[in-house]
């Protein structure tokens, strides 16, 4: 196994519990494979722990387990059954979420949501692909069908390809979930991610206990039709853009499966917005993709989200409420709100923030890893 020496300025990063570390926090003590395990050591031998190393990543050492102690079948069951077990302490009122949240359930790089029996992860380091033969039996033990929807451009920093695959059993098209006394159809194998937003039912819940029978709700950026369905079964009068036709259609058909009314439009959201001339909605719901994975980019999801709230308010009656979502930890809180503002400022509106929601507790947010708390919404009120 290889050695791998943390220099120690680092080290009391690592032993607070921080699960990664850059390539200027480590020295290699001989040739390291790619996506191996290795021994992390001071600097006079003392074994800190063990990590997934990988030296061309951004971040090169991935934090499995610090002291002594090996990585094999026991660990990931272990992992794997705390991860579970504080779920089911959780009322989600679903029969749907997140299994394993990563670096916040101490696994780097691999995500499990559970859907109603079967599971779709993504795998997000060569470390954790590699080590996949051990993790896998043990996910497909709990479950009808595992499949794998690694399809995102971030493996690149990892040196592996896109992939989506079944793993084990068979997944269906559409896996039908319950959420809050709702139905939904989930397309995990075609869908975005890994093919339902679960990080959002906060706000959901939150949207159908806000809005009032007859409101007129704009769900822009809708994929499926989480918030739509929500605000419609508490009475309100919901329309769902999307730019992309798999989501309309799976949109069109959670409502007919709820029974619920709604319209769906295939459409740019900013476009819609723009070019829009229809007005008097009670809610705008504003949910656009994560584009700031990175700090280089976040600057350009400060431009997309004050574009969208400057358009969107004046669609917006007085008194009605714009709901702005981020789904990244490089915009805080505080930033997020302070765009809003400066886009109110400019479009010669006042607005009061009522709320903040952020992602549900299967995806914990712990303090040793700022990074896990990346979904924040904003409820802002459209004063008189």
């Amino acid at each position: 196994m290889s050695v791998v020496t943390v220099k120690g300025s680092a080290i009391r990063k690592l032993q607070r519990g921080y699960p990664w570390l850059q390539r200027s926090d480590v020295r290699w003590e001989s040739d390291v494979a790619p996506g191996s395990l290795a021994e992390l050591c001071g600097a006079d031998g003392t074994r800190l722990g063990m990590g997934l190393v990988n030296p061309g990543a951004r971040y090169p050492v991935k934090i499995l387990r610090l002291g002594d102690g090996g990585v094999d079948g026991a660990f990931f069951r272990d992992r794997l059954d705390r991860a579970w077990d504080y779920r089911q302490t959780i009322d989600l009122e679903s029969d749907a979420f997140r299994w394993a949240h990563g670096e916040a359930d101490g696994l780097p790089g691999l995500i499990v949501d559970f859907f109603a029996g079967h599971a779709v992860v993504q795998v997000r380091n060569l470390g954790m692909e590699k080590l996949k033969p051990v993790w896998l039996p043990i996910l497909a033990e709990r479950c009808e069908s595992v499949f794998e929807r690694s399809d995102m451009q971030g493996r690149k920093e990892e040196g592996m390809e896109e992939f989506s695959g079944q793993l084990a059993g068979e997944t269906p098209e559409r896996i039908e979930i319950r959420e809050r006394g709702l139905r939904y159809l989930v397309p995990a194998k075609d869908g975005l991610k890994t093919g339902h937003f679960l990080d959002q039912r906060n706000s959901r819940a939150h949207l159908a206990k806000q809005v009032r029978q007859g409101d007129r709700v704009l769900d822009l950026f809708c994929y499926t039709g989480g918030f739509s369905l929500a605000a419609a079964s508490a009475g309100a009068d919901c329309l769902g853009v999307d730019i992309k036709q798999l989501p309309v259609l799976c949109g069109q058909a959670n409502a007919e499966l709820n029974g619920l009314t709604v319209e769906f439009v295939q459409a740019n959201a900013f476009d819609y917005l723009a070019e829009s001339a229809e007005g008097g909605y009670n809610w705008i719901i504003l949910d656009p993709p994560a584009i700031a994975k990175t700090r280089d980019k976040r600057d350009s999801l400060k431009w997309g989200i004050w574009k969208l709230v400057h358009d969107a308010l004046p669609h917006l009656n007085p008194g009605g409420r714009v709901v702005v979502c981020a789904c990244t930890w490089q915009m805080g809180i505080e930033d997020c709100w302070d765009v809003v503002q400066l886009a109110a400022g400019d479009c010669g509106v006042k607005v009061a923030l009522e709320a903040v929601t952020l992602q549900d507790r299967d995806h914990p947010a712990v303090a040793e890893f700022p990074q896990s708390l990346y979904l924040k919404c904003l409820w802002v009120r459209r004063m008189e």
